[in-house]
């Protein structure tokens, strides 16, 4: 079977179709892996953050970015592999006539998959594709063919959740026909299925630039999650027709692949994320920001914040009113520039308070964006934020002026429930970070998010027992990605002040044995107190002049 025959045979692989108002629409596979590869490597360069670059590719063998680079390419020219079998091809469209599926099985008989006409109907019976979903297919194909379940796994996950166990792999082998169209390994249909599967992947490795199975890299399960999201969101991207439209039945291919990913892509993005620099000193800073000079208690914070070499967690426990909000911010400015991070979470327990901070956090970001000649995007996050007067107008103006200009604005494609966690910028509830701690579908994708940003947790004492070992093993996480952790109090037991410490170190690869205390005391009763940890060094601040807190307003 040649070369020529079987690229034919892939290019009448179908991976998406539609019939709007009589139109018969459709997008072949080949060209929607080319879409998610470009984008997934456009998102890798211009959208994720620096410091997420760089523990992807120190994890790397040998550090290579190259490498990092084509391996996120490659899962997303393969991330689909899996609609490349018969369980996939004679699925009915959702909402397709049985013209456009019949015309799309007649294509695929004509390009050499034949017999497959006649055995749809059975496939649909049995229900071939519950048996076999095309993310499980993807991932077993892979094995098949070597390829390790660091990396085939991703592609079994790619659509939000891995398997449970490995029998459900192993039942896969009782559903050959699935995969080939025939259980006999002899017959030139099931060689064909076969080879079309061989060739799929062996063009995203050299179009990658891996060129061979074992030239993959074995990844880390922190690796696993940031790519698995990574190539979900790439996905989602090229699956909206309004960036990467479907084409005529009667058109065999887009002519011009680069063209339609920087229209799309163009389409797509509305602000790019940017990287802050790390603020000279406290005066200039807070008056750019706040509008005036940091009182003593700020400016030994940020000082100390501006001397740590490898930032983690930082927790500021000092009275309501003490300057506790703007004192974050500013040290946010600091970790984001130390740690390459470029967009901020700030949780707090209530609707209200959110609703409150939202407001402050939209007036610094303002500053920020107009010192950086740039434009970012900022979201409310809570059941009711669409009640929020500024959000709302921040929504209309974006809306309904096109010619709308901000420096701040609401990017709509992150209103999603599952989306909300990548925009730029988040204020809301502390629930969106605890999930963070909970096997739920779709979890990469909240952890893609965090882990782009800094993240500020405020009242983080008025939490119950329940919430509170949620939020350890969600702080386990942010230590393992290495994303700076902000947490304010005005009343933190001293139990939970050590309990934090240890879970973002635990989570960052330190035993207690390993942890450099050097004279902290994560048992002391002073206050007002700094504690912070410089990479396995815990230390802390205790010495802050007395003063008379004067904003009510924390």
């Amino acid at each position: 079977m040649s070369v020529t025959s079987i690229d034919t045979a892939i290019r009448s692989l179908w991976a998406k179709k539609s019939d709007t108002n009589g139109n018969l629409m459709w997008l072949p596979l080949s060209v929607h892996l080319s879409d998610t590869m470009n984008v997934a490597s456009w998102l890798w360069n211009h959208w994720i953050c620096e410091g997420q670059r760089r523990n992807i590719i120190s994890d790397i063998e040998n550090g290579s970015e190259e490498l990092a680079e084509a391996t996120i390419a490659f899962l997303a020219a393969i991330h689909d592999l899996g609609k490349a079998t018969p369980a996939f091809q004679t699925q009915k469209g959702y909402s397709s006539s049985e013209d456009l599926d019949q015309q799309l099985l007649e294509r695929l008989e004509r390009y050499g998959f034949t017999g497959i006409c006649e055995i749809a109907e059975r496939f649909q019976k049995l229900h071939a594709q519950t048996q076999t979903t095309h993310a499980i297919a993807g991932e077993v194909i892979l094995y098949r063919m070597g390829v390790l379940d660091d990396i085939s796994s991703i592609i079994g996950a790619h659509h939000g959740m891995p398997a449970d166990s490995v029998e459900i792999y192993r039942n896969q082998e009782a559903y050959l026909e699935n995969y080939y169209q025939s259980e006999n390994p002899k017959s030139d249909i099931y060689q064909l299925w076969k080879s079309v599967q061989e060739q799929i992947v062996q063009q995203a490795l050299e179009e990658s630039g891996i060129c061979s199975i074992s030239n993959l890299p074995k990844l880390t399960m922190p690796d696993q999650v940031q790519l698995c999201g990574l190539v979900i969101v790439a996905d989602w991207i090229v699956s909206n027709e309004n960036f990467f439209p479907l084409i005529p039945i009667d058109q065999e291919t887009v002519p011009d692949l680069q063209e339609r990913f920087l229209v799309g892509i163009k389409k797509w993005y509305q602000t790019i994320p940017f990287e802050v620099h790390l603020p000279e000193n406290a005066d200039l800073l807070y008056e750019k920001r706040f509008g005036f000079h940091p009182r003593e208690f700020q400016r030994i914070i940020f000082d100390t914040v501006q001397m740590i070499d490898k930032p983690g967690l930082v927790i500021i426990e000092a009275p309501t009113g003490g300057g506790k909000t703007e004192s974050a911010l500013a040290c946010a400015e600091q970790l984001a520039a130390k740690s390459g991070r470029s967009g901020l979470f700030f949780g707090l327990p209530t609707q209200a308070t959110s609703n409150s901070m939202f407001s402050r956090v939209y007036e610094w970001l303002t500053s920020v964006s107009n010192e950086y000649e740039t434009t970012t995007s900022l979201r409310l996050q809570h059941g009711k934020a669409y009640l929020n007067e500024l959000m709302q107008k921040l929504s209309s103006n974006m809306a309904n002026d096109e010619s709308y200009e901000s420096q701040v604005q609401v990017n709509q494609w992150f209103a999603g429930r599952k989306t909300s966690a990548l925009d730029d910028y988040v204020v809301g509830t502390i629930d969106n970070f605890l999930l963070a701690a909970l096997k739920q579908k779709h979890l990469m994708l909240r952890h893609l998010g965090f882990d782009k940003k800094v993240v500020i947790l405020d009242e983080i004492h008025a939490y119950d027992a329940y919430m509170s070992q949620y939020l350890s093993e969600a702080l386990s996480w942010m230590g393992t990605y290495g994303v700076p952790v902000i947490l304010l109090s005005a009343t933190l037991p001293k139990a939970k002040r050590a309990e934090f410490v240890q879970s973002y170190l635990k989570g960052a690869g330190l035993k207690k044995r390993e942890i450099d205390l050097n004279g902290a005391n994560l048992d002391t009763d002073a206050y007002p107190l700094l504690t912070y940890t410089d990479g396995n060094a815990v230390r802390q601040t205790t010495e802050f002049p007395a003063e008379r807190p004067t904003d009510l307003l924390e």
